[in-house]
Formats: structure tokens, C-alpha cells, sequence
């Protein structure tokens, strides 16, 4: 996963958004994501925003809209957000879940009546 800074971009024809950031790369934002945070096709766009994006490979489709056996990739948002701060919520998010779950197994387990020993070994066995 890669954390981006988006400090320009423009909205395509389909409706997405091509964001840059200061290094000049691409960033392909899908429309729900950008009407997530409110925007429609066409809205002026105050930056920066703050992303967090992936390579994504998808078919070449033909004229029909039918895939064909061409591949390309891309790199694309998986969430975007107005605020920095949101972006590091959100990514800090499952590392604080993951110690929640931890520390829940451990109380509960102690409160069971189970040693340290054991309760140390069912903690190890959550990673």
C-alpha cells in the first residue's frame, strides 16, 4: 500500500479523477470514491487531499466493452480523505483492533482461571 499527498488532478470523462501528487504520479480515483467525499463530476477540488492506493491490473476492453486478453495497471486509490489526520485513523485502525482483540483474549483468560503461561500461548495463537 502506498500513502499519497494529492496536490492537483482534473476529473475524466468517465467521471473519475486523476489525482497527482507532488512527485507528478498518477492516481486513479474512482467516482464513488470521490462521491464519498461529497464531490460530483466537475466540482472544483480544494487540495490536498490524502490517499492510500494500490497497483491494480484490469482487461483492455474492445470497442464493445467486452474484456479482452490485454492487461494494464494502475495505481488506485482505495481511500481518500480531506483531512490527514483521517488517513492516519484509518490506516491505524486494524493495528488497534488487532491489540483490542489481544488484550480482550488475555483478560478473559485470566479471568477463566488460566496461568500465564497459558494465556500467553492463546495471544500467540490470535497473530
Amino acid at each position: 500500500m502506498k500513502k499519497l499527498i494529492i496536490v492537483s488532478g482534473k476529473w475524466t470523462e468517465a467521471g473519475n479523477f486523476s489525482g497527482y501528487d507532488q512527485f507528478d504520479e498518477r492516481l486513479h480515483i474512482p467516482t464513488r470514491i470521490m462521491e464519498g467525499l461529497g464531490f460530483k463530476k466537475g466540482d472544483v477540488v480544494e487540495f490536498p487531499l490524502y490517499a492510500a492506493a494500490r497497483e491494480r491490473t484490469f482487461n483492455v476492453l474492445d470497442e464493445e466493452g467486452n474484456p479482452t486478453e490485454e492487461q494494464f495497471t494502475r495505481l488506485q486509490a482505495g481511500c481518500l480523505f480531506k483531512e490527514q489526520s483521517k488517513l492516519i485513523e484509518a490506516l491505524g485502525a486494524p493495528a488497534l483492533l488487532d491489540i483490542a482483540v489481544t488484550n480482550y483474549v488475555k483478560s478473559a483468560a485470566s479471568s477463566a482461571g488460566m496461568t500465564e503461561a497459558e494465556i500467553e500461548q492463546l495471544a500467540g495463537a490470535l497473530v
